[in-house]
């Protein structure tokens, strides 16, 4: 059998074949190797990135409860600062009431007292009565300066037994507020009764005077 022209020996063809395999394989592998590599930068990266915004979250996550503790600590003390106010509130409340209750109780205390001494009057406008009807007839016949001085004399008497029934109301009350007057009590009636007392005293002076000079 005679070779053709372009006849390859079998032996060369089989030789060179399994060259050319293993190269494309190595050059596959190769491929495949730098695409991994490529990959495994890429994961990497992704990896690192996820840690930062991790990072980031945590941070986050610390500030926001950070504000949630101050806020629950700020609520505590809104929520104590109320409840200071609501005490406060009722004491004022309870303080407004007992401050009626004293002052309705003093209104009726000085209504008694001012009926005690209207009765005082009148007492002694009877026993200046009686005094009159027991004067003989010439007894009528008063000079006008002693006449001044009898009115004057009644005028202080009445004045005198006015006061007088204060002051037992006076009495009365600071024994029922254990010996004392309260700061509102002091302040709206001391001077008042300060004042009653210098002026009696001063007229009862007066008129003493006038009962130890002559006539003249």
């Amino acid at each position: 059998m005679s070779k053709g022209r372009f006849h390859t020996p079998r032996k060369h063809w089989l030789q060179e074949k399994p060259q050319r395999k293993e190269s494309r394989r190595a050059i596959a592998a190769e491929r495949r190797s730098s695409d991994l590599q490529a990959t495994i930068q890429l994961h990497e990266r992704q990896i690192a990135t996820s840690k930062e915004k991790m990072a980031s979250l945590v941070g986050d996550c610390k500030r926001l409860t950070l504000c949630v503790i101050s806020a629950l600590v700020n609520a505590k003390d809104a929520e104590s600062q109320l409840i200071l106010a609501q005490n406060d509130l009722a004491a004022a409340q309870s303080k407004l009431t007992v401050s009626k209750e004293e002052l309705a109780t003093t209104s009726h205390k000085l209504a008694a007292a001012k009926k005690y001494a209207a009765e005082k009057d009148q007492q002694l406008l009877n026993v200046l009565a009686k005094i009159k009807k027991r004067k003989s007839p010439n007894d009528d016949i008063v000079p006008p300066a002693e006449r001044v001085h009898d009115e004057e004399e009644m005028d202080h008497q009445k004045a005198l037994a006015v006061f007088e029934g204060q002051n037992r109301r006076f009495d009365e009350i600071k024994k029922q507020q254990g010996g004392f007057l309260n700061s509102r009590q002091s302040h709206e009636w001391m001077p008042i009764y300060k004042d009653e007392q210098h002026r009696l005293l001063m007229r009862q002076n007066m008129l003493k005077e006038r009962r130890r000079l002559p006539e003249g």
